[in-house]
């Protein structure tokens, strides 16, 4: 739908603020709902929903997020921490997005100087990705 490439030296969730502009509900009127990455949470969620009043943003977060302290009552155990590897909802979409771009070569390695250059690459990628499920 959209990709910003912005430099090294920008945060991502001020490189989002690049992303929402005016003509996003406009150029996309069935868009209700924002997927976000935990970093993402904050001031960059109110802002989204302060300007785009219709937008839901889901912040998609490891259920054990925090700095590990819990409340529990006296004589209670203290909840046992998940380990390992587990599924986080809709991650597997930016995942598999990403795994996607890694099959062309020259987004495996940062060749390009102008960050509009990697953005149009971008979209060849998703190009090639899509031609070839027409393809089938």
């Amino acid at each position: 739908m959209r990709a910003v490439v912005h430099p090294a030296n920008v945060q991502d969730r001020d490189g989002a603020r690049l992303l929402l502009d005016a003509s996003l509900t406009t150029a996309f009127p069935r868009l209700s709902k924002v997927l976000a990455d935990s970093a993402y949470r904050g001031q960059l969620v109110r802002d989204i929903q302060e300007q785009f009043e219709e937008l839901r943003v889901e912040v998609v977060e490891h259920p054990d997020t925090g700095n590990g302290s819990v409340w529990v009552k006296k004589g209670q155990p203290l909840p046992e921490k998940p380990t390992g590897f587990r599924v986080l909802p809709k991650r597997w979409i930016v995942e598999r997005t990403f795994a996607w771009f890694s099959l062309n070569r020259r987004l495996s390695k940062d060749y390009e100087a102008n960050p509009k250059v990697s953005e149009t690459w971008l979209w060849i990628a998703m190009a090639w990705v899509l031609i070839k499920r027409f393809a089938k």
